[in-house]
């Protein structure tokens, strides 16, 4: 399995020994990395240089990211029609948990993927 060491935009003008003494530098599409134990993937590199998924935001938060992704009035609605815990959770819930029931109740009925509401979560993280 290969161990990403460092990964840079444009190469390095020092060997790849100074990250670990078995490091070996590649270059994979645009970026040169150092790893031990073979030349890393492009998925490898995306996997490393990709946010964290946020698993909670605050409510603002949440809200402002639908805002921006022109979602929140859907959200609205979907949760209005939901009712019952769904609409509790929207309204008086501290946190927006990403495992959270409400995600699961939600999520289909505005057809959105996995890597949809994770996108949101990083981009409600971005919110002030």
């Amino acid at each position: 399995m290969t161990q990403i060491r460092c990964i840079y935009s444009a190469e390095p003008n020092f060997p790849a020994t100074d990250q670990h003494p078995d490091a070996v530098r590649y270059q994979v599409g645009a970026n040169w990395v150092d790893a031990i134990g073979g030349e890393p993937t492009q998925a490898e590199i995306d996997a490393v240089l990709a946010p964290p998924i946020p698993q909670s935001v605050t409510p603002y938060q949440a809200r402002a990211a639908l805002l921006a992704a022109g979602l929140l009035d859907s959200v609205n609605a979907a949760v209005t029609k939901a009712g019952g815990q769904t609409q509790l959770a929207w309204e008086y819930a501290t946190t927006v948990e990403r495992s959270s029931t409400f995600i699961a109740a939600v999520q289909p009925t505005l057809g959105l993927s996995d890597a949809q509401v994770d996108a949101l979560f990083v981009a409600a993280t971005n919110v002030g």
